[in-house]
């Protein structure tokens, strides 16, 4: 059951291959301490925003995200940044840390380009108020980016950088428990609450994506594949590892045409090819001693 939740939500890496000559980074999901609450899911919630605004500068890519989870475990916290440069070879790495008490949460953000030395930020507001948080870090990050490399241009569309992953810091945390819990292979705590954040907000892209990916899990192709074109429904540009997931589920709904229409949007948007069967977010061949009963498709 792990092995099938992974493998669906490598899609969140390989949607965002990008140009060859594309500049890749990491974000490390950090520590955040404190009493309320919020800190237990605040560093992966950061971490995974601040990577999504990232991926949406089409001259960045980032690294494969159980790799990263893959090349810091067990490693302190001070010896991050070097770890992650030796194992995966990025060109940009991101740690932060911080506090969250009384409803204010504070970040320390480093950016480094090399493991000997790096670039800080400190930001300090309320918690309610994370996402203009993250437009400060995500701001800060590409200027000094831009310093670093040069040749970065301009980001297009830069406004799709500040998209807030949710209306509301209370239904992002609901949507970031239920994202760990899902990376962690735990289908069961992360289906409540992701539908927790769901109700919330209806609308709410990243709930229908995550969503999508239990009902994948639990073989429920069909379902999957509704979250997928209720994602899209809301925008059909904010990620194209949903064109990757829809195609994995059309597949192992047995829909060859619609599966291989998926998979030519996922490459003509992400800019890479889409992994063959058995890799990242294939349903699992008919034979697969979880008893689903997946055809296997061209792609």
């Amino acid at each position: 059951m792990l092995k099938m939740i992974v493998m669906l939500l490598l899609a969140l890496s390989v949607a965002a291959g990008g140009p060859a000559s594309a500049v890749q980074f990491a974000v490390v999901p950090g520590t955040v301490s404190g009493a309320d609450a919020a800190a237990g899911w605040l560093g992966n919630g950061v971490a995974f925003d601040l990577e999504k605004r990232l991926e949406r500068w089409s001259c960045l890519r980032d690294v494969d995200r159980l790799s990263l989870r893959q090349a810091v475990k067990g490693v302190l916290p001070s010896d991050v940044a070097r770890a992650v440069f030796e194992r995966l070879k990025p060109e940009v790495v991101v740690t932060f840390s911080g506090d969250c008490s009384a409803g204010r949460i504070r970040l320390t953000v480093r950016l480094w380009t090399e493991p000997s030395s790096s670039q800080a930020l400190a930001v300090d507001g309320a918690l309610d108020e994370l996402f203009a948080l993250d437009d400060r870090i995500t701001d800060a990050v590409v200027a000094q980016l831009r310093k670093s490399f040069p040749s970065l241009p301009v980001p297009n569309q830069a406004a799709r950088l500040h998209l807030a992953p949710a209306g509301s810091v209370t239904t992002f945390g609901f949507l970031a428990r239920g994202m760990v819990a899902l990376q962690e292979g735990d289908a069961k705590a992360a289906r409540p609450l992701l539908a927790e954040a769901l109700k919330r907000e209806p609308k709410l892209w990243w709930a229908h994506y995550f969503l999508g990916a239990v009902a994948f899990h639990e073989g429920r192709f069909d379902q999957a594949a509704r979250h997928c074109r209720d994602a899209l429904a809301i925008d059909p540009n904010l990620y194209p590892g949903v064109y990757a997931n829809l195609s994995y589920c059309y597949s192992g709904l047995g829909d060859g045409a619609q599966a291989r229409w998926a998979k030519s949007e996922f490459e003509r948007r992400a800019g890479t090819a889409l992994p063959a069967r058995g890799l990242p977010g294939t349903p699992p061949p008919p034979d697969s001693s979880d008893g689903h009963n997946a055809r296997a498709e061209e792609h």
